[in-house]
């Protein structure tokens, strides 16, 4: 009798046990279920945060030039989400521009120096200053600007010989020391009221250029950064952030010809 007692409790109390594992189990399996439900719902509302953000972006990107209020939010609805954007101006200029690629410096709006400083070839850097100075590819870097002006006047083009490097075959300017800036190279230009906008190419090799107000204060919007930031109704916020280049002419339109009539060889 005892025996059976003994059997029947040992009975019972693996029955108890399997019963705590079936729940273990079922409890980790729930809990992964609804980790993984929250996860993607989660995913989901990031997601859809992120699209909605880039949506204001694309919404305000072709519209920057021309009609925006800078540095202030604006709010744009897309689709059940809002996205509120603001866009600052980069008045600064400071590229490493491709040999025979163009760089523009706009002067088309406030604040309009009467002067600016233009800089290049890091000194710093062997592939723009590698120590010699002869015309071809491979040597210092000259540079070639055009002066575009918003009458009508003609188009303007001077060259400029690196700093220290005048080569004797090509009708180019001399340009000045610009080690203080730890360049290479350095012209000081004076800007006209009619001046619209310069395009400068490197010639011979890449180089790195910059340009300051000779004043020492901003230079036009040179580019936009946009930032879109949208916060989902569950709480995530993505953000992004786009750098635009203020549209300018191809590069092929400095060897473009043209003309109002028939042309004649």
């Amino acid at each position: 009798m005892k025996q059976n007692l003994k059997n029947q409790g040992q009975v019972v109390l693996m029955v108890v046990l399997t019963m705590l594992v079936g729940l273990t189990i079922a409890t980790g399996i729930f809990l992964n279920s609804l980790s993984d439900t929250q996860l993607t719902t989660t995913e989901e509302n990031s997601e859809r945060a992120f699209n909605a953000a880039e949506a204001g972006i694309e919404d305000l990107v072709k519209d920057v030039d021309t009609n925006f209020n800078f540095g202030a939010d604006t709010v744009i609805d897309v689709g059940s989400e809002k996205a509120t954007v603001v866009a600052d101006e980069l008045n600064t200029f400071d590229f490493i521009v491709k040999q025979n690629s163009v760089a523009t410096l706009f002067l088309d709006t406030t604040p309009k120096p009467t002067k600016v400083t233009i800089y290049w070839t890091d000194k710093s850097d062997p592939e723009q200053y590698p120590g010699t100075c002869n015309e071809g590819d491979g040597g210092a870097a000259g540079l070639i600007i055009q002066k575009w002006q918003n009458n009508g006047a003609a188009v303007t083009t001077e060259a400029y010989s690196p700093f220290d490097c005048s080569l004797a075959n090509i009708n180019f300017n001399s340009s000045n020391d610009g080690s203080t800036e730890s360049f290479r190279s350095q012209i000081t230009l004076s800007i006209d009221a009619n001046d619209s906008f310069y395009r400068i190419r490197p010639v011979y090799s890449q180089a790195r250029i910059k340009i300051v107000s000779s004043e020492g204060g901003d230079l036009p919007a040179q580019q936009y950064v946009i930032t879109s930031t949208t916060k989902a109704d569950s709480g995530e916020t993505r953000a992004i952030e786009v750098t635009k280049t203020r549209p300018s002419l191809p590069e092929i339109f400095d060897y473009a010809l043209f003309s109002g009539d028939t042309l004649v060889k």
